[in-house]
């Protein structure tokens, strides 16, 4: 293919073999994102990517000078981020001291008070003697036996408390009431977690993939009942906004009332403490649905393995909500701090579109690849470069 003009551009490299391979993706191209020049460097060989046709000098000075200015605020507002972020969790901490301390300090008081009133009615116990014993209940809490007479019989590794256990290991949530105590167990624990986390990530993914079409439908609803009331920024708002009200009162609200009841000493607000803690994945294990329901013990395993379940599927609706929430624009706030230079659109999950089979990606790719056939090429000779492109109606 010869050039029949001087390039305006001057790049020395403006004829290589990158440009006349990839004649055809010149077309509509934006500059790589890989650097202000456009090169790209594979080892010691370094290319140079076209630059598009309509560019003179001074148009891709003043594009340059852009996108300059774009990468200046993206670092700035990355900046801004981080100071907000680390303030944030100082905000955090000092409201936490303020509020805890407190009750922490009025806590230790009633129980020194009572260890006082204990060493008093018992004059032959050794203060000693007494310091042993409780640290012995200390550790025996700790590695999960409580040291009450009533519930000191129950095993924690019956299977109820494994499946449990296993279900907080695979969903990183990690309640932390019951542990391995021995080397194997720790040691089957790493190597079940580094494959369990995964293929949990690789489920709950695969399902809200699954679920996203239901979503694309409901946004379609949504946009032929306010076509020309709302925008379509809107409109996904109000997607958003229905499905996670959905979610918060099945996830949320619901189980907390269950809990309530099958949980004798939790309130309600334990009861919605303990879903929100859970399905946020923070896990703090200060309240597990452990408590025995009736006197039979399959009952309780019964109850525990509903409890994964639950804890499963929520952890799936959370992620399909975060992932509309991302799929706004508007709202994602990753593509504010990341937008460096040539910077993509972002690519949506949510259509808008009925998922018919002319909308497909296949149905496009068929027929763009036949109208490509059919059209004639035409020469382009102009500018910096020299290629070839289709004529296209879109």
């Amino acid at each position: 293919m010869k050039s029949t003009e001087k390039s305006r551009t001057n790049p020395p490299e403006s004829n290589s073999t990158y440009s006349q391979v990839g004649a055809e993706s010149n077309v509509n191209m934006q500059p790589s994102s890989m650097g202000l020049t456009g090169r790209i460097s594979i080892g010691s060989i370094r290319l140079l990517r076209s630059m598009p046709e309509y560019y003179s000098t001074d148009g891709y000075r003043r594009h340059e000078r852009h996108i300059c200015t774009r990468v200046r605020k993206e670092r700035l507002w990355f900046s801004f981020f981080i100071l907000f972020y680390f303030g944030y969790l100082i905000i955090g901490a000092v409201t936490m001291h303020i509020i805890e301390v407190p009750i922490e300090k009025a806590k230790r008081r009633d129980f020194f008070e009572v260890r006082n009133n204990f060493l008093e009615m018992y004059p032959q116990v050794l203060d000693n003697d007494l310091e042993d014993f409780l640290a012995a209940v200390l550790q025996a809490n700790s590695d999960g036996i409580s040291p009450l007479r009533n519930a000191s019989q129950n095993l924690n590794w019956n299977f109820g408390q494994a499946i449990l256990f296993t279900t907080s290991v695979v969903t990183t949530i990690g309640y932390g009431r019951v542990k391995p105590l021995s080397d194997g167990g720790k040691i089957f624990c790493i190597i079940f977690a580094s494959i369990g986390i995964p293929l949990t990530l690789v489920l709950t993914s695969a399902t809200v993939e699954k679920l996203l079409p239901l979503a694309n439908r409901l946004l379609c609803a949504l946009n032929n009942k306010f076509d020309g009331t709302l925008g379509p920024v809107y409109v996904r708002v109000l997607l958003l906004t229905i499905i996670a009200s959905v979610v918060i009162v099945c996830c949320f609200v619901i189980p907390s009332i269950i809990f309530t009841y099958l949980q004798p000493s939790w309130t309600s607000l334990d009861a919605f403490y303990f879903c929100f803690i859970s399905l946020t994945t923070i896990g703090f294990g200060d309240f597990v649905p452990d408590e025995t329901i009736g006197d039979d013990p399959n009952v309780f395993v019964l109850y525990e393995m509903v409890v994964c379940v639950y804890l499963l599927l929520s952890l799936i609706t959370m992620m399909f909500v975060l992932t509309i929430f991302y799929d706004i624009p508007q709202m994602n706030l990753t593509h504010l701090l990341t937008e460096g230079e040539y910077s993509e659109p972002v690519e949506r999950h949510l259509t808008g579109r009925s998922t018919t089979f002319e909308d497909s990606r296949a149905y496009h790719s068929s027929t763009t690849s036949s109208s490509r056939s059919r059209q004639p090429r035409v020469r382009i000779a102009e500018g910096s470069t020299t290629s070839e492109k289709t004529l296209m109606d879109e």
